[in-house]
């Protein structure tokens, strides 16, 4: 009886594996072109980019066409989560680290580059509102490995903007 008993679990958790695996396939971003430096990113928006309302706006350097998708971001990628226990500290977690990460990197890029003068204001704006759009879109995305590997995988702040530039926001 208890080899029958195993014997039916094994061959159960094998067809469970099978079937698991004929019915998880990885799904890609709607439209990656690969070719020897770059990737090229397409990914669908239905309607509009939304804006998140938050209690508490952080001002942007760059004024107000930015600042309203800089808050959007943040409230998308930051889950903060009080403690009741303990000391009364604040736990953050990010969602998807990886893109929140670079879009710090080139945030902090572009406020140095404006204030070195080596870009001015608008350019600034213009990149900074493209890399926003971007990061809010993708942070509803279900999968995004091969961006995400396309912005570790770049070594410095102008190769993580030209990611960011080679990414196409299609809508519909």
């Amino acid at each position: 009886m208890k080899t029958f008993a195993f014997f039916l679990g094994l061959t159960l958790t094998v067809c469970l594996h099978v079937q698991a695996s004929d019915v998880t396939t990885l799904s890609t971003p709607d439209n990656v072109e690969e070719s020897t430096n770059t990737s090229k990113f397409s990914f669908t928006v239905y309607g509009e980019i939304p804006e998140a309302k938050v209690d508490f706006a952080q001002p942007h350097f760059l004024g107000q066409p930015v600042e309203a998708k800089w808050n959007t971001f943040l409230k998308n990628y930051t889950l903060v989560s009080q403690q009741s226990i303990g000391f009364s500290s604040t736990n953050v977690q990010f969602n998807k680290p990886v893109i929140y990460n670079a879009v710090q990197k080139v945030n902090k890029y572009l406020k140095k580059s404006v204030k070195k003068g080596l870009v001015t204001k608008t350019e600034a704006a213009d990149t900074m509102n493209h890399v926003l759009d971007c990061a809010n879109v993708v942070c509803f995305e279900p999968d995004t490995k091969a961006f995400e590997e396309a912005l570790a995988d770049a070594k410095t702040r102008e190769d993580i903007i030209r990611v960011f530039e080679n990414t196409e926001l299609v809508f519909r």
